[in-house]
């Protein structure tokens, strides 16, 4: 058979009835995810705690009213001001200006954490899944071993042998975090890959490369999805906690918790020193898991049966 017309008969065999084709990635489906979401308060709440956290890191140079790392004892943990709008630490640096600097650090932080976190994960879980074997085996038992230990005591181990620095914590995150990823993505691809439309495609002869990326990931992204977004407020406090512990961003690089470990002596005398960038990484994490929750109330089934109802 002509490799075109092989590859139209994958696709019309795949196609279920009705015309949309089998995913997420139909239009239809899409649609009315979108919908469903733009109706969730509490989502719309979490979605614009997350841009403005992330509009207030990338515009910091401009909303900063002084320089995050300048020093001046002689305004050493003044109260709020016109000159420092939310007072001074203990060397007499702006908070205002460490906080919106620390979001420049912490958030990229953890997204590019997260980033390589699926890297590793997502690929390492589809071919585990696919192809079975001893393949399967040897990933499996790698994620095993690692999840015999808490993951926030592996990585704490693991950052204190690298050492200090904002590169080892995430590296130390990725090391204990994609095992979670191999392990749901490997059951889902299990799953799907007995699927009619699956079996369709590898019988008119469709790659493994092809069937992976077109047929089964589409399926797998949703869950993925809504499982990163909640994962981005977990970072945040797992990498802000290790700063806090010394190990992550080390002075006087502004970072939400080094901010708070050096906020920590001064608790009792000046408590806003640690309140502004508890409060951020309490607020983001919060608007990162309402949207997770909002995503996956749109993606569920039971949501998509209520929206088409009410319609």
């Amino acid at each position: 058979m002509h490799p075109k017309c092989l590859m139209v008969t994958e696709r019309e065999i795949s196609r279920p009835v009705g015309g949309e084709p089998p995913g997420w990635h139909s239009t239809g489906q899409l649609k009315r995810a979108s919908v469903s979401l733009a109706r969730d308060k509490a989502a719309c709440a979490g979605l614009v705690i997350v841009l403005i956290s992330v509009i207030a890191a990338v515009f910091a140079p401009y909303l900063a009213t002084n320089d995050p790392l300048a020093v001046d004892l002689d305004n050493k943990l003044s109260p709020p001001s016109k000159r420092y709008p939310l007072g001074t630490d203990h060397l007499g640096r702006c908070v205002l200006s460490r906080l919106l600097y620390g979001g420049r650090v912490t958030i990229p932080v953890a997204a590019a954490t997260l980033a390589v976190i699926l890297l590793i994960g997502l690929p390492l879980g589809a071919l585990s899944g696919y192809y079975g074997g001893w393949l399967d085996s040897v990933i499996m038992r790698v994620v095993d071993a690692m999840l015999a230990f808490p993951a926030l005591v592996l990585a704490l181990v693991i950052a204190g042998m690298l050492g200090p620095g904002l590169v080892n914590v995430a590296l130390a995150m990725v090391a204990v975090w994609w095992v979670e990823y191999a392990r749901l993505v490997r059951g889902m691809v299990l799953s799907v890959k007995e699927r009619g439309f699956v079996q369709a495609a590898v019988s008119c002869g469709a790659s493994d490369a092809r069937v992976i990326c077109r047929h089964i990931l589409p399926e797998v992204f949703p869950t993925v999805a809504v499982m990163a977004t909640l994962d981005m407020g977990k970072l945040l406090l797992a990498i802000s906690g290790l700063s806090f512990l010394g190990l992550g961003a080390q002075p006087p690089t502004p970072e939400w918790g080094a901010m708070l470990n050096e906020g920590r002596m001064y608790l009792q005398s000046t408590w806003r020193t640690v309140l502004a960038p508890g409060a951020a990484i309490m607020l983001v994490a919060l608007g990162f898991n309402l949207l997770g929750d909002g995503i996956r109330d749109a993606m569920d089934p039971r949501e998509k049966t209520r929206f088409t109802s009410m319609g």
